[in-house]
């Protein structure tokens, strides 16, 4: 009951059963209302209530745990991630199948996570315009050097050339 997580119990079909105070505050359903008017499913984002089901049925058939991230929304319609762990059941005689699904909200790390993959794309965009800035300057470098070389060669050298004529004509 003081478990931080949330704790809900469901059958085959998502009703559910049993469901610690952090998991209906978190879905933020009334303590006080009964839990066999509420379906599981009815809190899945529209868009991945059919990767859920299909995913919990998986847990039901192959009956090993597994964990999923999905979007879920509370009972008043805002929306957060939640990490889902979901295992098997044993039931008394008559109960049918059930499972039982820790979740909790995961929203604030997936936002950390995006962050974190904006920055690394910002970075790789850095790091790839600093490569093209860098080929820029060594393409700006060789054209200096060669611009010295021709300046070396072709007005120094020929003066050179030149005094060196003049003082072989002036020896003679």
């Amino acid at each position: 009951e003081s478990i931080p997580i949330g704790y809900v119990t469901i059958d085959i079909s998502g009703r559910i059963y049993d469901l610690n105070p952090a998991g209906a505050s978190l879905l933020r359903i009334d303590p006080i209302r009964q839990l066999n008017n509420f379906f599981f499913f009815f809190f899945f984002s529209s868009d991945e209530a059919d990767a859920s089901l299909l995913f919990l049925r998986r847990v039901l058939k192959e009956g090993k745990p597994d964990s999923l991230e999905s979007k879920m929304k509370r009972q008043d319609e805002t929306s957060f991630m939640a990490a889902l762990q979901a295992a098997p059941v044993e039931s008394g005689e008559g109960q049918g199948e059930r499972l039982i699904i820790a979740f909790r909200d995961i929203s604030r790390r997936k936002e950390i996570e995006e962050a974190l993959r904006q920055h690394q794309l910002e970075l790789e965009t850095n790091r790839l315009e600093l490569q093209e800035l860098m080929a820029k300057l060594f393409t700006a470098q060789e054209e200096e050097r060669r611009r010295i070389a021709c300046d070396l060669h072709d007005d120094h050298c020929q003066r050179i050339t030149a005094l060196i004529l003049e003082a072989s004509a002036m020896e003679k």
